[in-house]
């Protein structure tokens, strides 16, 4: 099957969200860390003359051009971005799997709030947060937020998924205000993504 790489300088990409406009978003933990936005245009095939003619250091077709920005960095609030999805208000839900944080953003970019995070005082020791370890997310018409918890541990000074301590979670809103994460399933190993079906 023909194809051609867009990029390949991205540290530990995460999920993507394509909007109504082909605008790519993607998420990436590490190495200038962030949600990436890649706004086209993209090549029309794997050829020089629908703009792929480079090629990766493995021979695999790479786009000529690349338009691409940094759309939300990295920050304390988000120091791991791993999922982006779209908002209801037209912004922004973006996962921070190491702080176990969901943020939302405004259209812009912005950081408006926290929608989950761990309760004040929780630290990751040998048990996950109690809210879990967001990674993939999804949401439907309604607005509600689905996420796979990857449940991290901090064990003898090393962070990753326990042992059967993933959980698929998910967060209503009443009104504009996240309720308390709803527990649908436990004792996942590595849950790192989630789609939704409606």
């Amino acid at each position: 099957m023909p194809y051609c790489k867009l990029d390949i300088a991205v540290g530990t990409a995460g999920q993507i969200y394509i909007d109504r406009q082909d605008r790519i978003y993607l998420a990436s933990a590490r190495d200038n860390a962030g949600i990436y936005l890649y706004p086209g245009p993209f090549p029309t095939s794997n050829t020089a003359a629908g703009g792929c003619g480079r090629r990766d250091s493995t021979g695999a077709p790479l786009a000529d051009d690349l338009n691409k920005e940094l759309f939300i960095p990295a920050s304390a609030d988000v120091p791991t971005p791993n999922a982006v999805i779209p908002s209801p208000a037209g912004g922004y839900y973006v996962s921070s799997v190491l702080n176990g944080v969901i943020a939302e953003f405004d259209r812009n970019g912005s950081f408006l709030r926290k929608v989950l995070e761990p309760p004040s005082g929780e630290v990751l020791g040998p048990n996950p947060f109690s809210t879990g370890s967001p990674l993939g997310l999804g949401i439907t018409r309604d607005g509600t937020i689905y996420y796979a918890d990857i449940g991290l541990v901090l064990r003898n000074g090393n962070i990753g998924p326990g042992d059967g301590t993933g959980t698929v979670r998910r967060i209503r809103f009443e009104g504009s205000a996240p309720q308390a994460p709803e527990t649908l399933d436990t004792g996942l190993d590595f849950p790192d993504g989630i789609g939704i079906l409606e």
